[in-house]
């Protein structure tokens, strides 16, 4: 596993800020250690904005074509994390931008190919 100092997570995350999605998910798994799947699962639910905290609950498949929603890997996997107070208000600008988004949305509406470094 590689991973990122601070300063390259700095310099990586320049390059996709005018992809505002994109750029809150790098910071989703740079400060909360998410798996690709559990990132792609996540609903604006799972984001409590007032008390900073992401409920990690389920993960995202793609079987046969079809979206595929899932137990985490593991038990443990379920887990509350913190939020910084630059991911909540990233959190805010992401959903600001969506028309009337349901509190069960999938906030990452794309494939794990989508966050996958080559």
């Amino acid at each position: 596993m590689n991973i990122w100092s601070l300063e390259e997570f700095n310099s990586f995350v320049e390059n996709v800020k005018d992809k505002p999605l994109s750029y809150f998910g790098f910071h989703l798994f740079f400060w909360t250690g998410l798996r690709v799947g559990e990132l792609l699962a996540l609903t604006w639910n799972d984001i409590d904005l007032e008390n900073k905290i992401l409920h990690v609950t389920k993960s995202y498949q793609r079987i046969k074509d079809k979206d595929v929603i899932t137990d985490p890997k593991s038990p443990k996997s379920i887990r509350d994390i913190p939020l910084t107070e630059n991911t909540i208000k990233q959190a805010y600008e992401v959903k600001k931008q969506v028309y009337k988004p349901k509190d069960t949305d999938r906030i990452f509406q794309l494939q794990k190919d989508s966050f996958i470094m080559k």
